[in-house]
């Protein structure tokens, strides 16, 4: 199974920034991405990222005036001073976060211009950041980005990606391979990852739902299956990275999930707590990560004890499919309760 990161400017809506390192290592992350650090002083993350034990694996660099529709400036033409500007002041937060990789964001197409006409600039910016990165050692990302949530965006698609990153001809520089962009431009997501992980170039994945960037378990993906072909790739290739948790929560699942860990906290052998987890679906810990170490904790602390052999036999079961569906059916003989339905799942009724 892939290591996964937090991304932390996706999930834990209901909190603020600062508090998301705290909550991200209690559902057992290890590692943290988010979009921007800028708001923030490179030494306050540091310190939130020590105290929970937490490695930054990933943020983006300054990607233009995002508030007015900018999308990175790395194609554009004119652009280059305060490309190299906001690119510098990347890897001065890399060095104090100690983190290993930053993400380019190309940009948008301007008006009345062809890609064609940025290639050279785009290339001419990467080369310069990727010489500046390497001196700390730091891999620079691209990322193909679909045009249906940011329309015009320079660059799309696996192998415009892994065109460039030849061209640019650095070895830090590596593509950010997001399944979900994968899907909705290209499908055929599994032989994607079958046809570049094996380079080398592949430097990050992430993963949502598709097609609302929601979590994973919800949408048209079988992440399950995608995960056992990142596993077999990696084992023959040797690579080893992280993947990120780059999907939206519902704001009401999100505080629902809170509710629920508060209530077990308060009382260990509330029943109705466990259940109210169950029925979470992928809210809690993103897609199940950390999850079963959570109920099968829970369940030891119940009165009267549950099926302690079940509960464990379910929890390993659950690490290899990582699936909060699988545990709350699984789960739920073991409190003498019917099958939870998550709401997002609930067959519609016949209005006919």
């Amino acid at each position: 199974m892939p290591r996964f990161a937090a991304n932390l400017s996706m999930l834990y809506p209901e909190l603020d920034f600062l508090q998301r390192f705290d909550a991200a290592a209690r559902d057992g992350f290890q590692g943290v991405e988010f979009l921007f650090p800028y708001a923030h002083q490179a030494g306050e993350l540091a310190a939130r990222l020590k105290a929970n034990g937490l490695q930054q694996v990933l943020f983006n660099a300054p990607p233009g005036d995002w508030d007015k529709g900018e999308r990175g400036m790395a194609c554009l033409p004119g652009r280059e001073a305060e490309f190299r500007e906001g690119f510098a002041k990347a890897l001065s937060y890399a060095q104090a976060l100690a983190c290993p990789r930053v993400h380019v964001m190309a940009g948008l197409v301007p008006a009345g211009r062809t890609r064609a006409e940025l290639r050279s600039t785009y290339v001419a910016n990467l080369r310069w950041a990727a010489a500046e990165a390497g001196k700390q050692n730091v891999d620079v990302l691209i990322e193909p980005i679909n045009l249906r949530d940011i329309p015009g965006f320079f660059l799309n698609r696996q192998d415009q990606a892994h065109e460039l990153v030849a061209e640019i001809g650095a070895a830090n520089v590596k593509v950010q391979m997001d399944l979900y962009h994968c899907q909705i431009v290209e499908g055929d997501v599994a032989m994607k990852i079958r046809q570049y992980l094996p380079t080398g170039r592949v430097g990050h994945f992430q993963i949502a739902g598709v097609p609302e960037r929601h979590e994973p378990d919800v949408g048209e993906i079988n992440y399950p299956y995608l995960f056992q072909v990142i596993d077999e790739v990696a084992q023959q290739c040797g690579w080893s990275a992280r993947a990120g948790c780059a999907g939206r929560l519902d704001a009401r699942e999100a505080a629902g999930a809170g509710a629920a860990l508060a209530a077990l906290s308060s009382d260990r052998k509330n029943v109705a707590a466990v259940q109210q987890l169950l029925h979470l679906g992928g809210a809690v810990a993103y897609f199940g990560h950390g999850a079963p170490q959570l109920l099968l904790a829970a369940t030891k602390a119940l009165s009267p004890p549950a099926d302690l052999a079940r509960v464990i036999q379910v929890d390993q079961a659950a690490v290899s499919r990582n699936s909060l569906e699988h545990i709350s059916h699984s789960l739920a003989p073991c409190f003498s309760l019917p099958p939870p339905l998550d709401a997002r799942r609930r067959k519609r009724p016949d209005r006919r």
